[in-house]
């Protein structure tokens, strides 16, 4: 078929351009007849005649009719009759062909994005993130799985809105003989270890995986792993751990690199255990976000040189010696102190603003703290996470992560390490600490998470200051200002 068509019909839909084409068929955007509504329409070739793939098609049909939820494409439905009779009205006879219609969306896909804009910023990842864990927990409590995710399966909406598509490889957990144990489908650059195996079965943590190798696509520009072949990936995907995020994006906050380094474990059991679970990590990510964020940048509309005011030749700069008396201070010197004391006027709303941005900061701490030693396995990793989020601008969490460092709780310990690389500050300290737990934790997750902080704390930056040193600046200039206009109008 050509690009553009005309005349071309799937009764009851009138084919309009061609959309998108792939392993399991053409995609083209149609007119409904009996409403002129623009809708999708995906079709497989006419001479298509595996019966598995014909059954697959079929399936999906069957699973997207039932898959109703705003982050998941909507299906209207569709036949796998054969030609239409000539009794049926419509210009012309259908071929025999398998079809189903889908709502049509404008905003292209994340494939589209990631061409464009190269890569994303975290909290617009974060956003993406959220709405396609809530598509996958829809689909994993009915039972199906994806096994396609990537970049080009998910379609924006008009409004942003992002809806998971093809679920045309999709599995489902219960008795799925069109995806039987020992084949290897899907896409190779976001396939997880047991898809490429083909054992165990497909499960929701290889959703999690793939969702995993999107997210640091989304943040670096580039998948995790890419060979030179095909088979070179997938060899890379079974055996060679996965990058970190910040190793490619150092501006990544430490929970968003934390979770997406948790997806991309090679073990199932140990990803997360859900999408739901990682949908809340997620909710926990925007709130830190939230909390650090800081008073707007000011600017001062200082007034410009008034014309006509005399300019500063070579013969004004003799030194006169100077006068026995103390002279009144000049003009410049008086408006100098009154911009001095109308820059502190506007400078300390902001330092008040800051301190309650502390207070509130101090507050989340301390009761991230207290999750840390909850009764909850999940609150306490959470607890883990969310104070590595906070970093140095917290005042306790440092010790309290060291301390969960001995937690009987595995992934409590595995989260703790992994947090403590957002204090480069502690470098040194943190290096005998963080060896020690390499060489005597019984805990392989654990042994790696804290080698992986110490590779990311190798690569930091020293710091410079601190907080602290900040406020301290802030204080020391205040004073400064204040005391030129006090002393200034005084005289």
């Amino acid at each position: 078929m050509s690009e553009t068509v005309e005349n071309r019909w799937i009764w009851p839909f009138e084919l309009l351009e061609r959309i998108g084409q792939g392993g399991m068929g053409e995609v083209w955007k149609a007119r409904f007849v009996k409403n002129d509504r623009i809708v999708a329409v995906k079709l497989l070739p006419s001479d298509v005649t595996d019966e598995t793939v014909l059954a697959r098609f079929e399936r999906e049909v069957g699973l997207l009719r039932d898959m109703r939820h705003p982050h998941i494409v909507h299906t209207f439905g569709g036949t796998t009759d054969g030609p239409r009779s000539s009794g049926q009205g419509g210009p012309g006879k259908s071929p025999n062909r398998r079809f189903y219609a889908m709502e049509y969306l404008t905003g292209g896909t994340l494939q589209d994005v990631l061409e464009r804009d190269g890569r994303l910023p975290p909290e617009t990842v974060v956003r993406y993130a959220k709405q396609i864990c809530a598509a996958l927990a829809f689909a994993h409590d009915r039972g199906v799985i994806h096994r396609d995710l990537k970049p080009g399966n998910f379609l924006l909406a008009e409004d942003g809105t992002l809806k998971l598509a093809d679920f045309g490889l999709a599995a489902v957990r219960e008795g799925n003989k069109l995806t039987a144990e020992g084949r290897t489908m899907g896409t190779f650059r976001y396939m997880a270890p047991e898809q490429i195996r083909g054992r165990p079965p497909a499960c929701p943590q290889t959703d999690l995986y793939a969702l995993g190798v999107v997210l640091f696509e989304l943040l670096t520009g580039a998948p995790p792993f890419t060979g030179e072949t095909p088979a070179e990936t997938l060899q890379m995907h079974l055996k060679r751990p996965a990058p970190r995020v910040v190793s490619r994006e150092p501006h990544c906050p430490p929970g968003l690199d934390a979770l997406v380094a948790d997806l991309m474990q090679k073990r199932i059991e140990d990803r997360p255990a859900s999408a739901t679970e990682v949908g809340e990590r997620l909710v926990q990510l925007d709130e830190q976000v939230a909390l650090r964020q800081r008073t707007p940048a000011m600017t001062l509309d200082l007034p410009p040189v008034r014309a006509g005011e005399p300019q500063v030749s070579d013969d004004d700069l003799t030194v006169a010696p100077p006068p026995r008396t103390v002279a009144a201070p000049a003009d410049g010197i008086k408006w100098t102190a009154a911009g001095a004391l109308a820059v502190c006027g506007l400078l300390l709303p902001a330092a008040a603003l800051w301190q309650a941005g502390d207070a509130a900061l101090e507050r989340a701490e301390a009761r991230w703290i207290e999750g840390l030693r909850s009764d909850d396995p999940q609150r306490r990793v959470a607890a883990a996470v969310t104070l590595g989020q906070l970093g140095e601008d917290g005042s306790a969490n440092y010790d309290a992560l060291v301390e969960a460092l001995e937690s009987e709780d595995v992934a409590v310990r595995a989260a703790a390490a992994t947090a403590l690389a957002a204090f480069p500050t502690y470098r040194g300290e943190l290096d005998s600490i963080l060896n020690k737990v390499q060489k005597t934790d019984a805990e392989e997750r654990v042994r790696q998470a804290a080698q992986a902080t110490r590779r990311t704390l190798e690569g930091e930056p020293e710091p410079v200051g601190g907080r602290g040193s900040t406020l301290w600046a802030w204080a020391a200039s205040l004073g400064l200002l204040l005391a030129a206009g006090f002393v200034a109008f005084r005289t």
